[in-house]
């Protein structure tokens, strides 16, 4: 939720992130031109405490060896028509 928050970026585009797409050194996101609204690809900054949650997560999503920045409980990659919120 905070890179959410963070960047600004669409919801399809932060279930598609891949843990390649995170430049840690620039802090930033690339949102892949097949993800995005207008098909551009773009670079979107992030904050230095966001950078910290992603370098957490990044540590343990590597230990389970997937490519996806975020996944279900399941180890799977989000679905973007599937997302629901609850109350």
């Amino acid at each position: 939720m905070l890179v959410f928050l963070d960047t600004g970026i669409r919801l399809v585009e932060l279930m598609n992130l891949k843990i390649t797409d995170v430049n840690q050194a620039d802090c930033t996101l690339y949102i892949r031109a097949v993800n995005s609204k207008n098909s551009i690809g773009r670079f979107v900054p992030f904050s230095l405490r966001t950078k910290k949650e992603i370098q957490t997560l990044i540590a343990e999503v590597r230990d389970l060896q997937l490519e996806p920045l975020f996944t279900t409980v399941y180890g799977k990659q989000l679905d973007p028509n599937a997302s629901t919120f609850r109350d």
